[in-house]
């Protein structure tokens, strides 16, 4: 192919091929006969040698990159150190505050069951103070009947005048006032009363404070979680490769968070189910105290339909003993009349 071209052109090439060798620095001397393989071997070497630049180029720039990540995974492997133990201390809280939570458990079935035996204690109270009403009532009725019998009963003594008859027969009853023991009964429920619902309002203050740290620790350790994962995801695959080790190690304390996890999980489930507890037996209180506050209503507004009714009936009796005496006076004044006429016919 060489034998082909023109001296010229043989020795130009020849030339550029020299130029090039020296260039790279190749001062062997070759015969013109080669130049086609030494030009097909420079522009392997030339591409050769490209290729490496852009390599060790590429190279340099890994390894500065390298550099950098390294230097930001320091301090992101100190903040995830101090994270997992941050974590492990909240998980460790969270223990805590569950042992917290079962003492307040305790403390809240302790209140809720004074709190039912105050309620018995009242129904006893507002039972006593029914019959004590009654008993009261009856004797009131029976007062009025027996008063108004005695009223009603008198005759007629010309030389005397009017005179009642029996001893006592005035009214027995005093308007308007109440035993005073079913006073005091009546009082004592209402403290009573007055000091459930208190401590039902403590109860629920206690209630919503726990909830309210709960939260805030729920949300402490989300955070903290989230933290961790976005560290790990930012490290990335090769970190994660070098921190293969520390994980395995890790992987026992990772296991009882796990255990200690299902443990947490199923305490907020019976958390919720004494909070349905709770609920129904406040409920059911609540139902019962407004139940005996209607019947100590309902009795107050039947004492004071009593004492008007009384009132009523001693106007009434009042009014039969001034008919009674004008008309005894008039019959009276008729006799005395009578008596004068027969006088004077004698």
């Amino acid at each position: 192919m060489v034998k082909n071209k023109e001296p010229y052109l043989i020795e130009q090439e020849y030339n550029r091929l020299r130029i090039e060798l020296d260039t790279l620095h190749y001062p062997e001397p070759f015969r013109p006969d080669a130049i086609p393989l030494i030009q097909h071997l420079v522009s392997d070497l030339v591409a050769t040698t490209t290729s490496y630049k852009s390599v060790s180029v590429r190279n340099q720039e890994l390894s500065a990159e390298n550099k950098r990540l390294l230097s930001e995974q320091s301090p992101m492997r100190g903040q995830i150190r101090s994270l997992i133990e941050e974590n492990n201390r909240l998980h460790l809280r969270m223990i805590e505050m569950e042992d917290e939570r079962v003492r307040r458990e305790r403390e809240m079935k302790s209140v809720l069951g004074g709190m039912e035996k105050r309620v018995e204690d009242l129904l006893f109270v507002k039972g006593q103070m029914k019959k004590m009403m009654n008993r009261e009532r009856m004797e009131r009725e029976k007062g009025r009947v027996e008063d108004v019998e005695g009223d009603v009963n008198v005759r007629v003594d010309f030389e005397t005048g009017l005179r009642e008859m029996g001893v006592g027969m005035g009214v027995g009853v005093t308007v308007g006032v109440c035993d005073p023991v079913v006073l005091d009964m009546v009082k004592v429920m209402e403290s009573r009363i007055e000091n459930v619902n208190l401590e039902k309002l403590e109860m629920e203050k206690m209630i919503r404070r726990y909830e309210e740290e709960k939260e805030v620790s729920e949300d402490a350790r989300k955070r903290r979680d989230e933290e961790i994962k976005r560290l790990m995801n930012n490290l990335g695959k090769g970190f994660r490769e070098e921190w293969v080790g520390e994980i395995v190690e890790n992987s026992e304390n990772d296991s009882r968070m796990e255990a200690m996890q299902e443990h947490i999980d199923s305490l907020n489930e019976r958390i919720r189910e004494i909070e349905i507890e709770k609920k129904a037996c406040v409920f059911e209180l609540e139902s019962r105290i407004k139940e005996m506050e209607e019947e100590i209503k309902y009795e107050r507004e039947r004492n004071e339909r009593m004492n008007r009714e009384i009132k009523e009936m001693e106007e009434l009796i009042k009014q039969i003993k001034k008919e009674e005496k004008s008309k005894l006076k008039e019959e009276k004044s008729k006799e005395d009349k009578r008596l004068v006429e027969e006088e004077r016919m004698k």
